[in-house]
């Protein structure tokens, strides 16, 4: 069962040629379930990279299989770009299926992982908002994120969470466990309402992988977008919280 995968490479360099010399660069991946596949690294250039894949079996998590894929080729070009001082962050565009069938890849579609009320503000208020403070531009940046990617869905979501917990702080030196009751009293929360959140963060932060599913990732999200809405209208609008319901 053999499968292509089409990659763009983005960069904020014009020049980058990489070269891969004959027999094309080729490597193996074991899955838990002792499924095998041979990926082979067939074009590699400036802003391309074609990807030949062998399975010994048909795939049924193909978005597993390509994303492992595409961090697999992600390394390649990290250990070659730093050697050159250079970065470049790799992207699936599309694939053949072992059928000959072409696919667009979505990882994960972003509407299914974004609830758009969460927030509670308008437009106009959200450009406001993260213009006026930096702590709204760092959490919907790593909300933004956090939508891409759902394997640092949880560490991305907690850390826009303690962003807002920073800026509760009324010094350098206060201790977090300190300022954690005064942000849950301001915006109405239970300790209980981040605890999902810092669950699916743990891992991530210690340097353990984890995979989230769209289902987990939504729900997370939507929690990190709530706090996120209600610190912007107390804290950037001036408008009070304090009869909006407490979030459990």
């Amino acid at each position: 069962h053999t499968y292509q995968l089409w990659c763009d490479i983005e960069s904020g360099s014009k020049c980058i040629q990489l070269e891969i010399e004959s027999p094309p660069f080729e490597w193996e991946i074991i899955f838990a379930n002792d499924f095998k596949a041979k990926a082979t690294l067939l074009l590699c250039n400036g802003k391309n990279a074609l990807i030949t894949i062998v399975c010994d079996r048909e795939i049924v998590a193909l978005a597993e299989l390509f994303q492992t894929v595409v961090s697999h080729v992600q390394a390649l070009y990290d250990a070659a770009l730093f050697k050159c001082g250079i970065s470049g962050a790799i992207y699936a565009r599309a694939a053949v299926l072992s059928n000959g069938q072409m696919a667009n890849i979505f990882f994960n579609d972003v509407n299914n992982v974004i609830d758009q009320g969460a927030l509670g503000l308008s437009v106009e208020q959200v450009t406001r908002c993260s213009i006026q403070s930096n702590v709204v531009r760092i959490c919907l940046s790593d909300l933004r994120n956090a939508s891409l990617n759902l394997q640092d869905a949880g560490m991305l979501c907690y850390r826009a969470i303690e962003a807002i917990m920073q800026d509760f702080k009324t010094s350098e030196n206060e201790e977090s466990k300190i300022t954690w009751p005064k942000v849950r009293d301001s915006l109405r929360f239970d300790k209980s309402f981040v605890e999902p959140v810092n669950k699916y963060s743990i891992s991530n932060r210690h340097g353990k992988p984890i995979s989230l599913s769209t289902e987990n990732a939504h729900d997370i999200i939507r929690r990190s977008l709530l706090l996120v809405g209600r610190y912007a209208r107390s804290k950037i609008l001036g408008l009070s919280v304090a009869n909006e319901e407490l979030l459990k």
